[in-house]
């Protein structure tokens, strides 16, 4: 039977041993893949690949001695299934609904598994540990990444060889990029539209722009040509 614990090989993980004896001396097989999931659901709606999210559930589930196991991550959806020889399969799946980018949340998730592996925590620790998470603020308010994205833009026109007012257009075309989004997020829409819907005002804008003549197409930067022009 294939052992699942082999993934950790070349991992931070690697040499997960069991710290328990039989499984269910303190948790039984529903509570640890219950946590599994949100865990994996905690990962990925903070941003972080399948590999990583994969590696920590194992290595979770090798801690509390959940053998034999199996996991699959299609897309945004975590399967497990427990199959011990003398019970039947436990086979349970999670759905991420939400999506997104925040590296300090998931910085907070990677200091809980580090701390359940090294005996710091225990599952009703590292449970609240995932709600407190999900209940933190961004680390940069909104205004902050929406100002970012909007002199981002600014810098894209400039160097395309837009005019002033073609810079000052792309700074407030970003942040009603930004805010569109958020908005679209808030309704329930899958990221994948919302950033269809994102990139489609941005070609569409873009391309009036240089329609009109605000940024002309194929100008280069006004400070690239040679100063005798």
């Amino acid at each position: 039977m294939r052992d699942v614990r082999a993934r950790l090989r070349g991992t931070i993980y690697e040499g997960t041993e069991p710290a328990h004896g039989r499984l269910g001396d303190l948790y039984s097989p529903r509570q640890i893949v219950d946590f599994c999931l949100d865990l994996g659901e905690v990962m990925l709606a903070s941003g972080a690949d399948v590999r990583a999210v994969e590696i920590a559930i194992v290595a979770v589930s090798t801690k509390w001695n959940l053998a034999p196991l199996e996991l699959d991550i299609t897309g945004t959806a975590i399967t497990i299934q427990y199959a011990p020889l003398e019970c039947p399969p436990l086979v349970k799946l999670r759905v991420v609904t939400a999506e997104g980018s925040d590296l300090h949340r998931l910085s907070l998730v990677y200091q809980i598994v580090d701390e359940l592996l090294h005996d710091d925590r225990d599952m009703t620790s590292a449970v609240d540990g995932l709600v407190e998470v999900l209940k933190s603020p961004p680390r940069w308010p909104s205004w902050i990444t929406d100002a970012a994205m909007g002199l981002f833009g600014v810098s894209v026109s400039l160097q395309a060889g837009g005019s002033l007012p073609g810079a000052v257009g792309a700074f407030l075309l970003m942040i009603g990029a930004m805010v569109l989004g958020r908005q679209l997020s808030r309704r329930g829409i899958p990221p994948f539209f919302v950033v269809a819907v994102q990139s489609a005002i941005v070609a569409a804008v873009g391309t009036l722009a240089i329609w009109s003549g605000v940024m002309p197409a194929g100008a280069p930067p006004r400070w690239s040509r040679p100063w005798w022009c």
